[in-house]
């Protein structure tokens, strides 16, 4: 540790990344000013604070910023990170959609280098994670197979709330629906959807044409997380 509260990172270990895009971003930009966008930016980007039910430390996390990219990464990949990093991007997208900023995601697993200090950031799942998310077609979070098969070797480790988190469903991606592993961000303890289902239908209106699929693909996508959950 370099001090009490500053845990040490390497620069180069097995770590997790999730690779978060700002639905809308070119149009937003060609319709607000530059002080609007930073606000929004900052405002997205800053820690939101925690839900009741959850416990999250930030400070094996690291959040930047580039544009309409935003990359959250953890220290290292132990279990216990693992967890954390779940709860933080499954409240960072709950937090996001309730600032009325549409994201989608994805998280990927592998060898990742991260100069804190140089802000130099490189490795395969960065990629892997980019064009997952690239493909995605719902308001949601992707799972890339490295976090999968991480989640598979580790599951004796995962106790049944966390495992509730991660559902393996019909994604609709680009090119078709496939089935895929995918974070339940919705759920809560006494709750479901239906706070981020008002949320997102709240987007009709100012919202027309094509990308109304995001809309009407994440609604159909809460209906198979309620069925899952409270079947």
């Amino acid at each position: 540790m370099t001090t009490k509260d500053q845990p040490i990172w390497k620069s180069i270990d097995n770590r997790f990344v999730a690779y978060f895009d700002i639905l809308g971003f070119k149009d937003y930009v060609f319709s607000n000013s530059t002080e609007d966008i930073h606000k929004m930016l900052i405002s997205l980007n800053k820690i939101l604070p925690s839900d009741n039910d959850e416990e999250i430390s930030e400070k094996h996390i690291l959040c930047t910023t580039f544009s309409d990219s935003i990359f959250i990464f953890t220290k290292s990949d132990s279990i216990e990170e693992f967890r954390n990093f779940i709860q933080f991007i499954r409240r960072f997208m709950r937090n996001s959609i309730r600032r009325k900023i549409p994201l989608k995601a994805s998280i990927a697993y592998g060898e990742i280098v991260v100069y804190r200090d140089r802000k130099i950031f490189c490795g395969k799942p960065i990629v892997n994670a980019f064009l997952l998310q690239e493909d995605l077609q719902y308001m949601g979070i992707v799972i890339h197979h490295s976090v999968e098969d991480y989640i598979i070797k580790k599951n004796k480790y995962i106790s049944n709330k966390y495992k509730r988190y991660f559902k393996e469903i019909d994604t609709p991606f680009k090119y078709g629906y496939r089935k895929h592993m995918n974070i339940d961000y919705t759920i809560l303890e006494l709750n479901t959807s239906a706070e981020m289902r008002s949320k997102i239908e709240d987007r009709k209106r100012i919202t027309s044409g094509n990308p109304r699929k995001y809309i009407d693909n994440t609604l159909k996508i809460f209906d198979k997380f309620d069925e899952l959950n409270l079947g």
